[in-house]
C-alpha cells in the first residue's frame, strides 16, 4: 500500500508523494506507453494506407475524365523500350522538352493535375518518388547541365511504349501515342477488374520504401484495392536489389510473352 505522507502549510493539510512513489508511478506510465507504441504505430500506419487509397483512386477518376474528354482514350504506357516497362510513373521526361506529354503529362494538359501533391503515397522514404524535391522538381523547374524528371507517386499499368529519340536540341519525343490517339489504349478495351494504377512497383525495393508489406492499386472499374505483397510472383520477388534497367526484374515486373502472362500487373488483376 502506497503511503502519502501529510503535512500542514498556512494552516490547510497538503499531500506529497516521495520520490520513490513518484519514481513508480513514472515507470508505470513508461510501462503503458511501450504497450501502446506497436498500436499507435500501426494505426498512423493504417491511416496513411488509407490516405493513399484515396489519393490513387481520384488518380484513377482523373483517368476517367481524361478518357471521357478523349474519345475513350486513356494514357497507360511506360518510357523506353518494351524490354525494360518500369518507367511507368513520369510526367515529363527532360527539361528539353517543353510539353510535360509523358503519360501523366496528357493529364497535365488537359489542367487535370490541379493539386500535384495529391498524387504522391504520404508512405514514400524516397526523394525520387515525393513531392517536389530536388531530385524530383516538379514542372518547369530547371537545373543546366542536369535531368529534370518529373516523376508522381503512382504508377500506370505498362501498355503502351512511350518512346524517344535523341536530336541536337535534346531529347525530343516521336511517336507518342496522344499524337495518334489510335496508338492509346482505350478504356472500352480493358477488363473491370484489370489493374491500372498502383503504387511503385518497379522494383520490390521500391515497395520497401512505401508501405512495405503491400500496394494499393486501382482497377479499369475505378475501385480501389489493397494487395499484399506475398501475393507478387517469386521472379519480381527474388530480383536483387535496384534492377531498374539491366533486365532483372523485367519478367516479374511484365511479361505477355508467357502462358499464362506473367508480371506483377497480372498478380495485381482481379
Amino acid at each position: 500500500m502506497v503511503e502519502m505522507h501529510r503535512f500542514r502549510k498556512g494552516g490547510r493539510q497538503r499531500i506529497a508523494f516521495t520520490l520513490v512513489e513518484l519514481l513508480v508511478v513514472i515507470a508505470i506510465l513508461m510501462l503503458l506507453l511501450s504497450l501502446l507504441a506497436p498500436s499507435m504505430r500501426r494505426a498512423k500506419e493504417l491511416a496513411r494506407r488509407f490516405a493513399c487509397r484515396s489519393n490513387v483512386r481520384r488518380l484513377g477518376v482523373i483517368m476517367s475524365i481524361y478518357a471521357n474528354r478523349n474519345n475513350r482514350c486513356i494514357p497507360l504506357g511506360y518510357q523506353g523500350n518494351a524490354e525494360f516497362r518500369q518507367g511507368n510513373y513520369q510526367v515529363l521526361h527532360s527539361s528539353s522538352i517543353n510539353r510535360p506529354d509523358m503519360h501523366f503529362g496528357c493529364l497535365y494538359n488537359d489542367k487535370l493535375l490541379d493539386q500535384p501533391k495529391t498524387y504522391y503515397c504520404p508512405c514514400s522514404t524516397i526523394e525520387l518518388f515525393q513531392y517536389d524535391t530536388y531530385i524530383n522538381p516538379w514542372l518547369h523547374v530547371t537545373r543546366p547541365g542536369e535531368w529534370n524528371w518529373t516523376r508522381l507517386g503512382y504508377g500506370t499499368r505498362p501498355l503502351v511504349g512511350w518512346g524517344y529519340h535523341r536530336n541536337v536540341d535534346g531529347w525530343v519525343i516521336y511517336g507518342w501515342p496522344d499524337r495518334n490517339r489510335r496508338e492509346m489504349p482505350r478504356t472500352d478495351q480493358l477488363e473491370s477488374g484489370m489493374a491500372i494504377l498502383s503504387d511503385i512497383v518497379s522494383t520490390a525495393d521500391y515497395v520497401d520504401t512505401h508501405h512495405g508489406d503491400g500496394v494499393n492499386f486501382v482497377t479499369a472499374s475505378g475501385s480501389a484495392h489493397w494487395f499484399d505483397r506475398t501475393g507478387f510472383n517469386s521472379a519480381w520477388q527474388l530480383a536483387p536489389g535496384y534492377g531498374f534497367f539491366n533486365g532483372e526484374y523485367a519478367p516479374g515486373f511484365y511479361d505477355e510473352g508467357t502462358s499464362p502472362p506473367n508480371g506483377v500487373w497480372f498478380d495485381m488483376d482481379r
